[in-house]
């Protein structure tokens, strides 16, 4: 059995969430905390938190029924650099950052034991210093803070940068892996289409154990597709999860 979910920033209204809500398919939906490398036009460019996804928006999605996916967009070298780490301050950072984002989390009301999912980007096989970053950012979320360690990542050829991340962190994380049915845009039916108002995504119930990478908890499957529900029509990443809470522990 698998469970939907939705991501999409910046955060959308009450109303919309509503509409995406009642009498559809979706259990959770992403929270956006920030960070360093969070969309920028939705990033106050002092604190690194995300502008639009407030408490006042995280006690509304929770009101409406929504479980929340929070999550921290870290330190890029995929697909193109953003403050990225090396590996003689890599620890630091990892390290920094985690603390960072707990906070961000405590900052929303985000309930102690969430997960909090690192975002890191990049279909190929990662760096020695952003496997270092990641590594040091779990330990420090699991040791530190009051949260638990999630990663979000590609699948990569194979699985193969999912893989390499989980056993870099010992699989001391929650594992939400990024593989596309269809190409950005498109949905899967019988074959890929492009998605509209009027011709929207499929929702697909995916066995996680037929993703590339098996031990994945989470998996988003189509990417700026089309939904519509309650006549709200909306641009969205979707995901399916192993279980109805993308906060639940799974290692």
């Amino acid at each position: 059995m698998s469970y939907q979910g939705f991501d999409k920033a910046p955060a959308i209204s009450k109303s919309t969430a509503e509409n995406m809500w009642n009498g559809t398919p979706f259990w959770w939906y992403g929270f956006y905390l920030g960070g360093p490398c969070y969309l920028s036009s939705d990033r106050d460019a002092s604190t690194r938190k995300a502008i639009s996804f407030t408490k006042q928006r995280h006690d509304e999605y929770k009101q409406i029924g929504y479980k929340l996916a929070y999550i921290y967009v870290g330190r890029q070298t995929q697909p193109s650099n953003c403050n990225a780490p090396t590996t003689s301050n890599a620890k630091t950072l990892g390290e920094s950052d985690a603390l960072e984002a707990a906070q961000f989390a405590s900052d929303i009301g985000a309930p102690s034991l969430s997960i909090i999912y690192l975002d890191v980007e990049g279909g190929n096989l990662h760096s020695d210093a952003m496997v270092e970053y990641v590594k040091a950012w779990v330990a420090k979320m699991n040791s530190s803070t009051a949260y638990w360690a999630g990663i979000y990542c590609s699948a990569g050829s194979q699985g193969a940068v999912a893989k390499q991340l989980d056993e870099a962190v010992g699989e001391r994380a929650n594992m939400w892996v990024a593989q596309y049915q269809c190409s950005s845009g498109k949905s899967y039916g019988t074959s890929c289409y492009t998605t509209s108002c009027t011709s929207t995504a499929s929702i697909n119930y995916l066995d996680l154990d037929d993703t590339s990478y098996s031990k994945a908890d989470m998996r988003q499957y189509a990417g700026n597709v089309h939904v519509k529900y309650n006549n709200e029509c909306l641009v969205v990443d979707l995901n399916v999860s192993r279980e109805t809470d993308p906060n639940k522990k799974l290692f």
